[in-house]
């Protein structure tokens, strides 16, 4: 074979060595798809702990994907909320073990029965971010507190980050969540505003009063 006939030659060679290693690549995942599937069908056969189970499952999907963190939330008994049954790698630690319709990536798949991909996550509009109360005493509230989320929603109106009625999640420090939104722009006195529609579940513990007559020389009730 002369020079130009393996000049000729060499792009086809090429483009078949290509192809084939997609053949080999796609029969490979199919093997770890049935790989997977077997092994879920045993343990299912076999009535492995469920956890456990769900945990073949996570692992075994993660695997397929070439993805090494994952998780499972599964419907809670009630059928109000997402309860966190397993999580493999970085989701090993449950840090929120129950969502509502529409709270985080699994709420919102939940909300609308659809499959959602995101292509970055860190950049996702609909990832909770952390917001954290401290007050008194230096102590940490449970909640991420309305007035946190009102705040937080302001600033980033403010910062041209989300428009009208783009609604975020806000998690506390064990893992409660708020939701809030600009639902209307308006103004306080000379200043730009907005007003904010904060939703989450909260719960009544007790009542304080507070009171400040006119003739009190200090207009506080401690002095530190």
């Amino acid at each position: 074979m002369t020079t130009h006939e393996l000049t000729n030659a060499n792009p086809a060679l090429q483009e078949e060595i290509a192809r084939r290693k997609q053949v080999e690549e796609a029969l490979r995942r199919q093997t770890e798809y049935m790989a997977a599937l077997h092994s879920t069908t045993l343990g299912l056969i076999s009535r492995l702990d469920l956890k456990d189970l769900l945990q073949n499952i996570v692992v075994r999907a993660g695997q397929l994907l070439g993805a090494p963190h994952g998780f499972m939330y599964l419907l809670a008994p009630g059928g109000e909320e997402l309860e966190r049954k397993v999580g493999v790698g970085v989701f090993n630690v449950d840090r929120v073990p129950h969502l509502k319709p529409g709270e985080g990536l699994s709420g919102k798949v939940w909300q609308t029965g659809r499959p959602l991909v995101v292509n970055d996550y860190d950049a996702w509009s609909g990832r909770p971010t952390a917001n954290v109360c401290v007050f008194a005493d230096r102590q940490v509230d449970r909640s991420p507190t309305g007035s946190g989320v009102v705040a937080r929603i302001a600033l980033q109106h403010a910062a041209g980050l989300i428009p009208l009625g783009v609604e975020r999640t806000f998690a506390s420090v064990v893992g409660s969540t708020f939701t809030g939104k600009a639902v209307a722009a308006t103004r306080v006195g000379d200043r730009p505003a907005v007003i904010v529609e904060v939703g989450g579940r909260s719960y009544y513990t007790g009542e304080a009063t507070f009171s400040l007559e006119d003739d009190d020389p200090l207009p506080a009730f401690l002095i530190r």
